[in-house]
């Protein structure tokens, strides 16, 4: 069972939802959208679930905030108002037109589409980016693939370019495949390069360990930098 409702944060009304379901606890969760999710026993009362939103509202402002960031560095022009297009924030407009493309003036993104609405100027986007890219995967795996797959007597990776919202690339390297999120796009270049050799790293090192970063340290020293703009 599911209520729809509002919640006020800060000075902000935020939609909540409420999902009643079996078990003892409450927990709280922040959408992607910045929305907040509670999931609630059947037996709660509204009372119960009120005093525990107020009681964790430290929380989910802090945890808000960091969602709201998150959704501002890549905003993809569906709402038809702004863009980010690597690392540069653009006005959207729209034109009515038979081929589909994108292209600038200024301060202003241009989306070429057949119908003005939201999931067009998506679509239209990352089918954009996405070409660039695969361009770029194909400029920067030459010396990756050299340095570390034929130096280390690795098979080169198959490398995929898709729409991931929960990560901006993978590796299995039992199988020597890449993953590249294509919403990269929304970041300068130097991200997505990081991101590259991140995936890379993990041919070698299949973990997060101190030795995995001396790998992707030796390659790009300020790979830090790069880590935080994502982030």
């Amino acid at each position: 069972m599911k209520h729809e409702n509002e919640v006020l944060i800060g000075t902000e009304n935020v939609p909540l939802s409420i999902i009643r379901r079996k078990g003892k606890t409450i927990s709280i969760r922040i959408e992607e959208d910045g929305s907040v999710l509670v999931r609630a026993p059947y037996t709660a009362k509204v009372s119960e679930i009120e005093a525990f939103i107020q009681q964790k509202m430290t929380w989910i402002e802090k945890h808000r905030n960091v969602q709201v960031e998150r959704n501002r560095k890549v905003m993809d022009g569906s709402d038809g108002k702004q863009a980010v297009w690597l690392g540069r924030t653009y006005q959207v407009h729209t034109v009515i037109s038979t081929k589909r493309y994108l292209s600038f003036e200024g301060d202003t993104m241009i989306y070429h589409v057949r119908q003005d609405c939201p999931q067009e100027r998506r679509d239209l986007f990352y089918r954009e980016g996405s070409k660039i890219i695969a361009q770029w995967v194909s400029q920067e795996r030459k010396h990756l693939d050299e340095d570390i797959c034929i130096g280390h007597q690795l098979p080169l990776p198959r490398i995929t370019i898709r729409y991931m919202t929960s990560r901006w690339g993978s590796c299995t390297a039992s199988r020597s495949r890449i993953s590249i999120s294509c919403r990269l796009i929304h970041f300068p270049k130097e991200c997505f390069d990081y991101v590259l050799l991140h995936e890379y790293a993990h041919l070698l090192v299949q973990n997060h360990s101190s030795d995995f970063y001396r790998e992707v340290e030796s390659r790009m020293p300020d790979y830090r930098v790069y880590d935080r703009m994502i982030s």
